[in-house]
This record gives structure tokens, sequence and C-alpha cells, in this order.
């Protein structure tokens, strides 16, 4: 007989769990998009209120640190020894040589 395989039941001794969706990696039909996902980063659509007002006040923490870090670097950054070419830091910083 010469028929063309179509169904698994062609094989009846094979184990189903060989050929289960989950195994195999396919998408279980029907359900689509759930509307109500809760994730730290806003579900599906992330569309936070306020997000302008929130990213300001990020950029300007970000700033003023960023602004505190720079100026203590700045007033403690010591050379005894005049360098040999022009650093950006010499613009700023009190603490170089007048003259080598």
């Amino acid at each position: 007989k010469n028929r063309q395989l179509s169904h698994f039941s062609d094989f009846p001794n094979l184990p189903r769990l060989v050929f289960s969706t989950h195994i195999m990696g396919a998408v279980e039909g029907g359900h689509g998009m759930r509307p109500n996902v809760w994730t730290p980063a806003g579900g599906w659509f992330p569309d936070p209120k306020g997000w302008k007002g929130n990213l300001g006040k990020a950029y300007l923490g970000l700033f003023i640190v960023g602004g505190a870090i720079a100026y203590t670097s700045a007033s403690l950054e010591h050379r005894p020894v005049k360098p040999a070419f022009s650093i950006p830091s010499m613009g700023w910083c009190k603490n170089f040589p007048k003259d080598a």
C-alpha cells in the first residue's frame, strides 16, 4: 500500500509528548495579547502620566550630581610638577605650579 502519511496517528508508538506544542515552541491559539500586564517597564504600551516632568527631574538631578562631582574633583586636584603640555584642567584648577 502506497499512501501518504498525513497525521501523527499514523505513528501509534510515538509518545504524544514528542509532538506537544509546549515542547516544540508553538503558540497556543486564541489567547492574543493580555490587556492587563504589569511590568516595571510599563506593560504592553508604556506611556506613564507625567513622563516629561519625571524625565526633566532626572536630568536635573544628574546635572546637579555631576556638577558637584566635577567641582569637588577640580578643588582636590593637585599637581606638584607642571605638565609637559597643556591639559584641559589647567583652565579651571588653581593648584598648578605657575612656572616649571
